[in-house]
């Protein structure tokens, strides 16, 4: 990996994580767990980052978040919040990113082996023209195709 795509990677991966950390402050009071920004934006990060980008960004934001800075809803942070009403949430958030990378490299990689199907597919097939002349004067042609079917002309 060249040095400005680990230099992108990072700089997008914590990009996200602060946008996450924000959308947790953005909340409307219902009941016991807020409402907020951060499942839009957790959303958003998996749908639109590299597989492997998402997983970091969210694992990312749960470990800042567990090591106690308040990046949780509420301006919490610290472990404890993952034992509360919120902690299903942020747990979820980490599954889902997991999942769905799991499932977009599938699609990436399956799509990436029908392209190579199809370019093949799309070659035209060669054709190999030999000429025999034979002592009795008789001049046989062969054609060769991809299918082995052969012609011959006397």
């Amino acid at each position: 990996m060249a040095a400005r795509s680990k230099t992108q990677s990072l700089a997008l991966t914590g990009l996200s994580i602060a946008l996450i950390s924000v959308g947790a402050l953005i909340a409307v009071p219902f009941g016991p767990v807020p409402f907020t920004l951060q499942s839009l934006v957790v959303g958003l990060v998996i749908c639109l980052l590299p597989p492997a980008y998402s997983v970091a960004a969210v694992g990312g934001y749960l470990a800042l978040g567990c090591l106690g800075l308040p990046v949780f809803s509420g301006m919490r942070g610290g472990i404890a919040v993952l034992a509360g009403p919120t902690g299903g949430f942020l747990i979820g958030f980490l599954l889902a990113a997991v999942i769905i990378a799991f499932i977009r490299s599938r699609v990436l990689r399956s799509k990436r082996v029908e392209v190579q199907k199809t370019t093949q597919t799309k070659k035209s097939p060669q054709t190999d023209t030999h000429t025999h002349t034979h002592t009795h004067t008789r001049t046989h042609t062969h054609e060769h195709t991809p299918m082995h079917t052969h012609t011959h002309e006397h």
